[in-house]
């Protein structure tokens, strides 16, 4: 079922100062909708504002009591855990930044976007879904990457709206570019839809901004790691054959850290090998100590940004 008025074809819209942001009037409709949902599933393109309205919408959630879930799967901008993860927060109360947030669970994807790497995201949105929900989350939302374009793209969004089954879709359009996606659920009375348009006080960040920004959120993630040496034959071994960890290409490459129950307990640096049957990672500290998997992912930071952050030193 699709609802119009989020088009703003009916009356005027009138907007409010709100957590730092002028917060569209039509918004604070939204949250009382989304209390006869499970599952909310937040849609749009890059710079559409999801990210906000996600913030804005479980803050009122929890400023009722409501205990909720917020499931990031933006995993180049992710808000909650570093870039390359997916990550779960359950917000008791409002908040105005997802840095107050602390992480409930992380899952490790392993790249900077979900292209080629749909079925992992897929199993991700769904592993945190449901651990969202047996913390005893009454709501639970979830906002998406702005990767929306061509087949692949809508491929993915309706794979994962499939597995997640939600009550309530809520799209930020600005020219109808969702509607691919949207079609199967024009009808389908089960599963509410409600266009909102994207906001005209979004930034719209370059490519470049976007890239700076996921450099340093990879900066700060990494801030008083230091440099493990790890002995392959105690660990298991995802993402790479252990004959390839030679390869000069895995220099720099994301590694998710597993504990034993395959709980991702957060990422780290792939350094190279010693020669020695051991290997070096970039990482915390109290994250190693727990250390049973080691996933390689396929992201990798560049040689530039590991000598800003110190992990590397110049020739």
């Amino acid at each position: 079922m699709s609802d119009e008025l989020f088009q703003g074809k009916k009356g005027r819209v009138v907007e409010v100062w709100s957590m730092e942001f002028i917060v569209p009037a039509e918004w604070y409709i939204i949250p009382e909708r989304v209390k006869k949902y499970r599952t909310a599933v937040v849609l749009g393109g890059t710079d559409s504002g999801k990210s906000t309205f996600v913030r804005f919408l479980s803050s009122e959630l929890a400023k009722e009591g409501i205990p909720v879930g917020i499931v990031d799967l933006d995993v180049g901008q992710s808000d909650i855990g570093p870039p390359a993860t997916f990550g779960l927060a359950l917000p008791r109360a409002p908040f105005r930044s997802y840095g107050d947030l602390p992480v409930e669970s992380l899952f490790f994807l392993g790249t900077k976007t979900p292209w080629g790497n749909t079925l992992r995201g897929v199993a991700g949105a769904a592993r945190l879904s449901a651990l969202s929900a047996a913390r005893g989350t009454r709501c639970i939302v979830i906002n998406t990457t702005g990767w929306i374009y061509g087949r692949s793209a809508k491929v993915y969004k309706q794979a994962k709206l499939e597995m997640l089954n939600p009550g309530l879709i809520v799209a930020f359009q600005r020219d109808r570019e969702l509607d691919p996606v949207l079609l199967p659920y024009r009808h389908v009375t089960a599963t509410e839809v409600l266009i909102l348009p994207v906001s005209p006080h979004i930034k719209v960040r370059s490519m470049e901004m976007r890239m700076r920004t996921r450099a340093e959120k990879f900066s700060r993630y990494l801030e008083g790691s230091r440099a493990c040496t790890l002995r392959l034959s105690s660990l298991a071994l995802a993402g790479a054959h252990r004959d390839e960890l030679s390869c000069e290409d895995l220099l720099g490459r994301i590694v998710g850290l597993h504990d034993k129950e395959r709980n991702c307990l957060g990422i780290g640096v792939f350094l190279g090998t010693r020669g020695d049957g051991t290997i070096a990672v970039q990482a915390h500290g109290d994250h190693v100590s727990r250390l049973a998997l080691l996933h390689v992912g396929r992201a990798r930071l560049e040689e530039e940004n590991l000598l800003a952050m110190g992990i590397l030193r110049p020739q």
